[in-house]
């Protein structure tokens, strides 16, 4: 990431985020996120239903989870929030898609 000149990495795709944490889940509606800050801390955004799966099934420093999608706050919301706290600046933080893959 410091080559590319990235604060951190956002991987929405479910392959690559099962290679990277072992987390493997279907994709529905409810998008799911791995966050890697330049310093290699990781967190891994999921839905409340998801929760004991990734905590059991991961190697990420934290599991995050947002309440219901679509609910009072959005998802994206949260992965913003753990980006704030990684201090990963919005112009450098990469992305392996343009957003969570739609089912």
């Amino acid at each position: 990431m410091e080559a590319a000149g990235l604060d951190a990495m956002c991987v929405f795709y479910p392959a690559r985020v099962a290679y990277l944490t072992g987390f493997h889940h279907i994709p529905t509606e409810r998008p799911i996120a791995l966050l890697i800050g330049s310093s290699g801390q990781s967190s891994l955004v999921v839905p409340a239903v998801e929760k004991e799966h990734a905590e059991s099934a991961t190697t990420v420093d934290q599991v995050r989870v947002y309440f219901e999608y679509p609910g009072s706050v959005h998802p994206m919301e949260t992965v913003t929030g753990v980006l704030t706290e990684m201090s990963a600046r919005p112009e450098r933080t990469g992305a392996d898609h343009d957003g969570y893959v739609p089912y």
